[in-house]
């Protein structure tokens, strides 16, 4: 089996830290049987939403700087590690120039969580701004949560039975939590009861993780459904 050692590159969340003691938990794994040292893992999660591209760019200087360091390590070591991956949808650009990486992982835990936010985005990553100064549009949109409209009041607003666990945003509309179960579309002088409406995920990761099925829909037909088998915790 291959091990891949994950180091803390700043999310401070995973992985040993930088330089020697990456080295050491690698020196221990080419020490056990039925195993064989891969290489480094060096994501930082909390870079992929950085707004601004050069505040972006900057933040992934530091993983990269890290990692680099780290690698020569393992060289002072006399130990070879020709994998290293990390990067994400929002960091990738930098991490693939860095000429560091050996890998980037805009998908990196597809198969974990049945997601891969790049095949999905969702309202949080679509706030990203390119070199423009302009939203940027890598990627499109394509995860959608279906909900229908429960009541509408005088007051112009509108209630949908998709809450806080589900959904952030429409586009025209303003939505605000209603609780775990419902949201308020506001202005919702334009529905009525029983009106379907596709609302974006404010973080795609954990909205996957809380349906059983993907519907795939091309030209307003649905053409194919997947099952969302990794949910829950324990998988």
């Amino acid at each position: 089996m291959d091990c891949v050692v994950e180091v803390n590159v700043g999310q401070d969340r995973c992985g040993v830290e930088p330089g020697k003691p990456a080295v050491e938990l690698a020196k221990h794994i080419l020490e056990l049987p039925n195993v064989t040292f891969k290489g480094i893992q060096c994501y930082q999660g909390w870079n992929q939403h950085v707004r601004k591209i050069p505040d972006r760019k900057e933040a992934v200087g530091v993983v990269i700087k890290k990692t680099r360091d780290t690698l020569q390590a393992f060289k002072e070591a006399g130990i070879d590690c020709p994998y290293v991956t990390g990067g994400g949808t929002g960091t990738y650009l930098f991490e693939a120039d860095s000429g560091v990486f050996t890998e980037v992982q805009p998908v990196s835990f597809l198969i974990v969580f049945a997601k891969g936010s790049y095949i999905f985005m969702d309202a949080d990553y679509n706030k990203n701004l390119d070199v423009t100064g302009n939203f940027a549009k890598d990627f499109v949109q394509s995860l959608y949560v279906l909900g229908t409209i429960q009541s509408v009041t005088k007051e112009d607003r509108a209630v949908i039975d998709a809450g806080m666990k589900a959904v952030e945003g429409h586009p025209n509309t303003v939505y605000n939590i209603g609780g775990d179960e419902h949201g308020i579309l506001i202005p919702g002088s334009g529905y009525k009861v029983g009106d379907l409406v596709m609302l974006i995920p404010g973080h795609c990761d954990p909205t996957v993780n809380m349906y059983d099925w993907l519907i795939g829909i091309r030209d307003s037909k649905v053409e194919s459904l997947w099952p969302v088998l990794g949910r829950g915790p324990g998988v």
